[in-house]
């Protein structure tokens, strides 16, 4: 590795294992290009998770409003309330699979009789 398969303006668009029909040119890791590109790949990754983060703010800003009656979910848009139900649908089923999944708690007060 790598092997990069570069866009019409010659820039590095992906980089492989190993090589494919459209991405035949080998560099060392240590080049420059390939450098940078993980580099920006890293930060647009951070990005994308700061993004979920700020929805997740959002979603529970609207439950807040919703909850204290300052807003009402009829008066967004129909797309608007359509994904907000799909996501508190999924967010639901997601925590209930999560605990589901953990181990039952185990008390750590033991009982002694004397």
């Amino acid at each position: 590795m790598p092997y990069v398969r570069r866009n019409a303006m010659g820039e590095i668009e992906s980089i492989h294992k190993a090589a494919a029909p459209d991405a035949v040119e080998y560099l060392d890791p240590s080049n420059p290009e390939i450098r940078r590109f993980v580099a920006q790949v890293e930060q647009s990754d951070r990005f994308g998770a700061m993004d979920a983060d700020v929805i997740r703010v959002l979603e529970d800003v609207v439950d807040l409003m919703l909850a204290k009656g300052l807003i009402d979910i009829a008066e967004l848009p129909a797309d608007a309330q359509t994904k907000l139900l799909l996501r508190r649908e999924q967010r639901t089923r997601e925590e209930e699979a999560s605990r589901q999944s953990l181990p039952p708690r185990v008390s750590s007060r033991s009982s002694t009789t004397g």
